[in-house]
């Protein structure tokens, strides 16, 4: 499993693929699916998206994608009768177009629990964005809370702070989107601190003013609410802090049930 900067990097060496290489491949997927008994049985297997392909097929900000990573349905993760057959089928695939070893893979599965998976795709299924619908394999769009939380760690593990990174334009189209289904800015410290990928550091302040200003540079706008930031002095009145701000991250329970819902991003 590659660290997010060290993938960053070795990535440059991958293959790029269009979405017409992507939409091959995946329909070619769903045939190879068709002759296992275990998986027509409980078809269709459901995936959820998070990264490059959606952003390449729904958000539309990038031309070619190095990768589709995935989650499986939290019902089937521990299942070999599906997961053999699964993993098998892509790698058919895989080999048959000539793609990268890594072009479909489920590397982010390693740092999700199975509750937080869970409640991913119960956000997607409401969220209601399907990147591939087949006869036996369906593909949603992550909660775009949990995408943007992803690209902004990923941005911020790279240590390439440059607004023209693609990791870049892809955080942007990404608030955008919540941006006009919320109808007003984002609150900033709300999103650096998303937080369901615990096993990564938080980003700092200097990763979120490069996404401040590149999104007035390419959308006109600013993104955040102005204010929308925590005092000098938080850590040192952090209870006086949370009394004034009920609706920061660190005072909400059950808080990933919000993931990908309307009003989220924009509580302030």
């Amino acid at each position: 499993m590659l660290s997010e900067g060290r993938r960053y990097v070795e990535e440059k060496d991958r293959t790029e693929i269009d979405l017409r290489g992507f939409e091959t491949a995946l329909e070619a997927l769903d045939k190879e699916l068709s002759k296992d008994a275990f998986i027509t049985a409980f078809a269709p297997i459901q995936l959820l998206c998070s990264g490059e392909f959606l952003c390449l097929k729904y958000l539309k900000c990038r031309n070619t994608a190095f990768e589709l990573d995935f989650l499986l349905d939290p019902e089937w993760s521990k299942d070999e009768d599906i997961k053999t057959p699964l993993y098998a089928s892509m790698a058919t695939i895989t080999h048959q177009l000539g793609y990268d070893a890594e072009w479909l893979n489920e590397d982010m599965g390693l740092f999700v629990t199975k509750s937080s998976r869970t409640r991913l795709l119960e956000c997607a299924k409401k969220q209601g964005i399907v990147l591939f619908r087949g006869e036996n394999v369906v593909i949603y769009g992550a909660p775009m809370e949990w995408a943007l939380e992803r690209k902004i760690r990923r941005i911020y593990a790279s240590g390439k702070l440059d607004k023209r990174e693609p990791d870049v334009g892809d955080a942007l189209a990404i608030m955008k989107w919540i941006r006009e289904r919320d109808g007003k800015q984002l609150e900033r410290e709300f999103i650096r601190t998303l937080n369901l990928s615990t096993f990564d550091m938080v980003p700092d302040g200097q990763t979120m003013e490069l996404l401040a200003e590149a999104y007035l540079e390419r959308y006109g706008e600013e993104i955040f609410r102005p204010g929308s930031h925590l005092p000098n002095d938080y850590h040192h009145h952090h209870h006086t802090y949370d009394a004034n701000y009920p609706n920061h991250p660190s005072n909400q329970t059950n808080f990933s049930i919000l993931y990908g819902l309307p009003g989220r991003s924009s509580m302030g």
